[in-house]
């Protein structure tokens, strides 16, 4: 601004009568734009028929950077407008009722996690699935885990998609992925490290399996309001395996740590009520 103020000095005229900060010219500009964009809006009445053209393009951001944008045209008879260029969100963006829940369950399952990578493992895929979660959670250090090429697929191996979905969002940079592959790895990623991770880890537990598999309903009940879509076919899988939670394996809960006294002294007090006919 010293230099404007110096050249406009050695034309004449009187910088006392002007206003030369920055943070005051970006203000005032910002107010003639929102006035100008106002008036746009409240003098656009055309009373034609008109259709509307989207074309994605990459535009430099304010940072340089280019980033997708939609452009949005209306035409008509003897009308033409640009409505609005508005940035395309990509294809791993939550939504707000995942942040939320990503918010919700964030610290717990951190939590969870890291106790696990405390217990030994029985297979190296074990570890893996936790040290993928934790980097898919941002509070690992990517280099904990050894990148190797993708192994043996078969149904047998219960954790190679979820494995193999949290190696590809970690590398979805590097890879040539379109918005919708982008947005179904996003949906997958975040089941798994919030929903999944844990119940799978807690299946080996059979003194509290009756309690767990109750969370797990638990959570997928919740889950259905955050990807309906995702949350009713977890469930649909899971009653199809509810047939082994019988009334005998549910006295198992009787030895479980998770289940504290209390409720505990409830089970036996409704033990001693007659069965419902």
């Amino acid at each position: 601004m010293h230099i404007v103020a110096l050249a406009l000095k050695a034309v004449g005229i009187n910088v006392d009568e002007l206003t030369l900060s920055t943070s005051s010219l970006y203000g005032s500009r910002k107010a003639i734009r929102q006035f100008i964009g106002k008036t746009i809006k409240n003098t656009f009445l055309p009373n034609t028929p008109l259709v509307a053209h989207f074309d994605g393009k990459l535009l430099p951001d304010f940072n340089g950077v280019n980033i997708d944008r939609l452009p949005i045209v209306v035409s008509g008879k003897n009308v033409e407008k640009l409505i609005a260029i508005p940035k395309v969100k990509t294809g791993c963006s939550l939504n707000n009722d995942e942040n939320l829940w990503l918010k919700q369950n964030r610290v717990a399952m951190i939590n969870f996690l890291q106790d696990q990578l405390q217990n030994t493992q029985p297979r190296h895929g074990y570890l893996q699935l936790i040290r993928l979660s934790l980097i898919t959670l941002g509070v690992s250090d990517p280099t904990a885990v050894q990148d190797t090429p993708p192994g043996a697929y078969h149904r047998a191996h219960w954790m190679a998609k979820r494995i193999y979905c949290l190696k590809i969002f970690c590398f979805r940079e590097q890879l040539k992925l379109t918005v919708h592959e982008l947005q179904a790895l996003k949906r997958l990623c975040l089941f798994t490290v919030t929903v999944y991770a844990k119940a799978w880890f807690c299946a080996a537990n059979s003194c509290s399996a009756p309690y767990n598999d109750l969370c797990l309903l638990q959570t997928q009940e919740l889950y259905e309001k955050v990807d309906c879509k995702v949350g009713k076919e977890a469930m649909k899988k899971i009653k199809r395996n509810l047939w082994y939670l019988s009334k005998d394996l549910v006295g198992m809960t009787f030895v479980s740590d998770l289940v504290n006294f209390d409720e505990k002294r409830l089970m036996v007090k409704a033990l001693h009520k007659p069965a419902k006919k």
